[in-house]
């Protein structure tokens, strides 16, 4: 069985999530590989700071009280709620709003 870096209560939370941070890292990789032939087929591509609006949606809403932290930026890895106080590693928050957007539409 895997091991996860953060585990969130019942083992099959845990699973969930993991699969999701699985799901992220396939698109991610998706991406790169798609922006290496663009380069090589000589077209312009998107950088970070374009592809920033899609991020927005999972990263920014605090997964505990529901804060949308708009100084949020790509670059921060790791935030403190300034409303509840709750410590977020970015991609497990993401992975938290994505699931639950999920479950809410099923």
């Amino acid at each position: 069985m895997k091991n996860y870096k953060y585990p969130l209560g019942k083992q099959s939370n845990t699973i969930r999530i993991g699969n999701l941070l699985d799901d992220m890292w396939q698109v991610h990789k998706y991406f790169h590989e798609w922006q290496r032939q663009r380069y090589k087929d000589r077209l312009p591509y998107a950088n970070y700071n374009a592809m920033d609006a899609h991020f927005t949606a999972t990263t920014k809403p605090c997964s505990d009280c529901g804060f949308h932290n708009e100084n949020l930026t790509l670059k921060d890895r790791q935030w403190t709620c300034p409303k509840c106080g709750s410590e977020h590693d970015r991609d497990i928050n993401a992975a938290i709003n994505i699931l639950r957007a999920g479950i809410a539409v099923t």
